[in-house]
């Protein structure tokens, strides 16, 4: 079986839908990519999965907010750690630590693919997984973001009707379709090469 993901967005501060029912729809499971972008074209990727997608998406934003994430400068470098001692030094010049919060929080966008018919959310731990995979590999390849911020590895699959994952694009901006790709290429993501980590 081919699933293929239906990328939405990009949703962040400015961003939000008005129209009631995308933003309903928002309130749903899916999966979700992350992209910071910083100056020279870097950016910095993140793929999660939530029975909740704004519920997920504004707890990212909150932790940004409350200095409980590490933030970057204008060029990707880590200029904050998001730990307690961390916190504590930035009471002391809050203006400047309000103002990293607050341009990681500009340059953040989120990109989301909502279940389906065919993506159940049975299926999310998995779809997530290769997801994360797909990011991991493109980047050791040099051919992705600059970074990813939650690498960890996949389960075994438990739905092993599904062969593939392909992702369509055909509903974002072309600017945000090409984002898309620059983190997860464009190829179907093999999910047994996925597992076993050699999905190109």
């Amino acid at each position: 079986m081919r699933l293929t993901l239906v990328w939405q967005g990009p949703v962040g501060a400015g961003l939000f839908p008005d129209d009631q029912t995308a933003l309903e729809a928002l309130r749903g499971p899916g999966v979700y990519l992350r992209i910071k972008s910083y100056g020279r074209g870097r950016t910095v990727s993140y793929v999660g999965q939530s029975r909740h997608l704004l519920t997920r998406i504004d707890q990212h934003l909150t932790a940004m907010l409350s200095l409980q994430t590490p933030l970057r400068d204008d060029d990707a470098r880590t200029i904050f750690s998001g730990d307690a001692g961390a916190r504590l030094a930035a009471y002391g010049d809050i203006r400047t630590a309000a103002g990293a919060a607050a341009a990681e929080v500009l340059r953040t966008r989120f990109y989301v693919a909502l279940c389906d018919e065919d993506f159940a959310p049975e299926r999310l731990d998995l779809v997530e997984g290769a997801l994360k995979a797909r990011l991991e590999q493109r980047i050791a390849a040099g051919a992705g973001p600059l970074a990813c911020e939650n690498v960890q590895g996949i389960s075994a699959d438990p739905f092993a009707d599904i062969a593939e994952i392909a992702q369509d694009t055909g509903v974002l901006a072309p600017r945000d379709a090409e984002i898309v790709a620059r983190a997860l290429g464009t190829e179907p993501i093999r999910v047994d090469a996925a597992l076993a980590g050699t999905d190109p």
